[in-house]
């Protein structure tokens, strides 16, 4: 339970347990180098060469939202039948095959990876 009313926000170790350990994955994920022909690698490149991150924001919310497009589709705004075209579309473009669970796995790994170094990226620029 998180404690608020202070400068400082608290909360007790076994609250933050899956946050802390999903931060020491992502630190150790870091360092190694992936390869640069996975599925969300050719997705982003797609995305930053014609959609400025339509299709990677469709793959970030349909696995966030374990695969309920109206809930998926009313997280980024758009109609179910355009997230729904928008799936089509990514998976022409990079291949991924979302109903095998280490390619959902391995996807969702690689955004947050992706979503941090964007992070950092702000923070470096911002500085």
């Amino acid at each position: 339970m998180l404690f608020s009313g202070s400068p400082r926000a608290s909360a007790r170790l076994d609250e933050l347990a899956e946050a802390v350990a999903m931060l020491q994955v992502l630190d150790a994920l870091g360092e190694l180098a992936l390869p640069p022909d996975t599925p969300v690698a050719r997705l982003a490149a797609y995305d930053a060469r014609h959609r400025g991150g339509a299709l990677v924001a469709t793959l970030r919310a349909y696995l966030d939202h374990f695969g309920d497009v109206p809930a998926a589709s009313r997280s980024l705004n758009v109609h179910a039948n355009t997230f729904r075209y928008r799936l089509r579309r990514l998976r022409e473009v990079c291949g991924i095959d979302l109903d095998a669970p280490d390619a959902r796995l391995l996807a969702q790994l690689q955004l947050r990876l992706m979503s941090r170094e964007a992070d950092g990226d702000l923070e470096a620029g911002g500085s």
